[in-house]
């Protein structure tokens, strides 16, 4: 597989009461399983956040996994960790990616 999130997580979602992360590493999905991440009916991983310390907890442990932050508008996955890092809640750098089409992304470092 060509994916740029086979070796990877990639966060889809993050605002709300919802985390969903996408992966097709096995040794990921153990990692996220062990951090209460369900498979959805999408295939991807899902976990509720409770609140906000709990959303907090839950960026950096996919930061220390090094996860990809999905780019985009309306909170973003990327908009949502520098949001809390403006505020200094998160005081670290993260990996976002970003796609211009299927085939062609860019994984930056912010």
């Amino acid at each position: 597989m060509n994916s740029p999130f086979y070796r990877s997580i990639v966060v889809r979602e993050l605002a709300g009461n919802r985390a969903s992360v996408t992966t097709f590493d096995l040794e990921l999905i153990i990692q996220l399983e062990r951090i209460g991440f369900k498979v959805d009916e999408y295939e991807n991983f899902s976990l509720e956040i409770i609140d906000e310390s709990h959303c907090i907890d839950i960026i950096n442990t996919l930061i220390d996994l090094e996860a990809l932050f999905s780019v985009g508008r309306d909170w973003s996955p990327e908009e949502l960790v520098l949001y809390y890092r403006e505020i200094g809640k998160i005081d670290r750098s993260f990996k976002v990616i970003s796609w211009k089409n299927n085939n062609n992304y860019s994984v930056q470092i912010r």
